[in-house]
């Protein structure tokens, strides 16, 4: 099996599911809450991403060990 990284393929976006953001307890909290959390639970990660978890993964391509450095 040839993985993508074989082929020289590249990163090019981020796909955010739930961003942990400060209106986020109050969205959490109202009418819409159950289905927020909902699909929270159904995201791949299973959970909120902080924004300095978004903001590393943005700079890791340009990094030391990235492949644009």
């Amino acid at each position: 099996m040839l993985t993508w990284g074989e082929r020289g393929a590249r990163v090019n976006s981020i796909w955010l599911d739930s961003i942990a953001v400060p209106l986020a307890p109050h969205e959490l909290s109202s009418d819409i809450g159950d289905n927020y959390r909902a699909t929270i639970a159904a995201s791949p990660a299973s959970g909120m991403a902080l924004s300095e978890e978004i903001a590393i993964t943005a700079g890791y391509p340009r990094g030391p060990r990235g492949c644009l450095s």
